[in-house]
């Protein structure tokens, strides 16, 4: 992981997720294929590059969860909507009936 990535993730670190590998890892258990989350990365820890503060926007929420977790689900958030442009929605059924899409969204719910 880039040391850019890790300093960007510093004001984020917690003892449950102390590093942007412990993301990789995270999302990869999502089912999200490995270019599909440096794309995300990339996308994510620029927008913390040019001033995003997910600390600000969990201030606005009246959730109970911790800047660390606002800014992991925008991450996965970011590389389920890569991953779904990477392979197009085309309804192309499977051998088990379900279209491309169905079949993604069950593997990325854990279902399949």
């Amino acid at each position: 992981m880039g040391l850019k990535y890790n300093k960007l993730y510093e004001p984020y670190a917690t003892l449950t997720a102390p590093n942007v590998e412990s993301q990789v890892i995270w999302l990869i258990k999502e089912g999200i294929p490995k270019d599909i989350i440096f794309k995300a990365l990339d996308e994510v820890y620029g927008e913390i590059e040019q001033g995003q503060e997910f600390a600000e926007e969990y201030k606005t929420l009246t959730l109970v969860n911790s800047p660390s977790q606002v800014l992991w689900r925008h991450l996965r958030t970011k590389a389920r909507r890569l991953y779904m442009e990477s392979i197009g929605d085309e309804p192309v059924l499977s051998s088990n009936g379900l279209t491309k899409f169905q079949k993604l969204w069950k593997v990325i719910k854990g279902e399949l």
